[in-house]
């Protein structure tokens, strides 16, 4: 099989434009040993929480033969993707809220 050639017997592992929220990354699991992407470590954690977001046990459990190292960067790493995504969510209730007093305090700091 040629670089440009395409293995059709594996799952395609994306969602595509207008797919619905139920059907959002809803793909057959793999084992952590039949992952062989470069993000599969983080595949991994990500199919973890999806399977079952409340055990938390399950997701922070290390596959076999994993670097401990490794393994917690990327748990931090996946920590990072989600709280910003919880910022962007929070962004608009904050602007409403908080926009104005951060003005002025700035404002007033920044004379002072």
């Amino acid at each position: 099989m040629t670089d440009l050639q395409v293995n059709t017997k594996l799952p395609l592992r994306r969602n595509r434009p207008g797919t619905k929220a139920k059907d959002w990354c809803h793909w057959p699991e793999e084992t952590s040993e039949n992952m062989d992407s470069l993000y599969h470590i983080q595949q991994y954690i990500q199919q973890s929480i999806r399977r079952n977001p409340s055990d938390i046990d399950f997701i922070l459990q290390s596959p076999d033969q994993q670097d401990e190292g490794v393994w917690k960067y990327e748990h931090l790493r996946q920590f990072c993707l989600e709280l910003n995504d919880l910022t962007v969510l929070l962004q608009v209730f904050i602007r409403i809220k908080y926009h104005f007093k951060l003005i002025n305090n700035l404002l007033l700091l920044f004379f002072f």
